[in-house]
């Protein structure tokens, strides 16, 4: 049955703009540097900050950790072996629930712990608010840009169907239209 079309909500739109400080066209990384991902996770709205070159590389490896899942949600990749990518990060992150009528997650220490576990208690309330599988990788290979699928059966697969909707689009028309050999 069809998720009826929530919102994204702010929390959640972090986890989207983390996964897309990649971007392939053109090819850039905002989280290139220690610099650019301390400017990048300042102005976020995430907790935490980096104190070290590995701490930015452990950001990075949960952004990469992300990408896969959201492959999955848009049909493409094993969703058990996309989730399981997200276990070092589990198994390291100070978590506690926060007791209450609607209890939930919520993020203990500081630092990039503080900030991992932020993220990581955001993809479990939106798995349990049912708007995760709404975040999705675009299908267009040139693309693969994150994106909140807003369409009313959660059926969308591009970031946009102006852009990457109307390229697909155009190749499949040529391709039809192409003379068989």
């Amino acid at each position: 049955m069809p998720t009826p079309l929530t919102p994204i909500s702010p929390e959640l739109r972090r986890v989207l703009e983390l996964v897309n400080t990649l971007d392939f066209d053109p090819p850039a990384d905002r989280l290139g540097t220690l610099e650019e991902a301390r400017n990048w996770l300042a102005q976020s709205g995430l907790p935490g900050d980096l104190k070290s070159e590995g701490e930015r590389e452990r950001l990075v490896a949960l952004r990469q950790a992300i990408r896969p899942m959201l492959e999955a949600n848009a049909g493409h990749g094993d969703p058990v072996q996309a989730w399981a990518g997200l276990e070092p990060f589990a198994a390291s992150s100070p978590l506690y629930v926060r007791p209450g009528v609607d209890p939930s997650l919520s993020p203990a220490g500081s630092g990039l712990p503080a900030t991992i576990a932020t993220v990581l208690a955001t993809v479990y309330d939106a798995a349990r608010a049912g708007t995760w599988r709404r975040l999705k990788l675009c299908r267009e290979s040139t693309c693969a840009w994150a994106f909140y699928d807003e369409s009313k059966n959660g059926s969308g697969t591009w970031c946009s169907m102006r852009v990457c909707g109307n390229r697909n689009k155009a190749r499949r028309r040529r391709e039809r239209s192409r003379p068989t050999s």
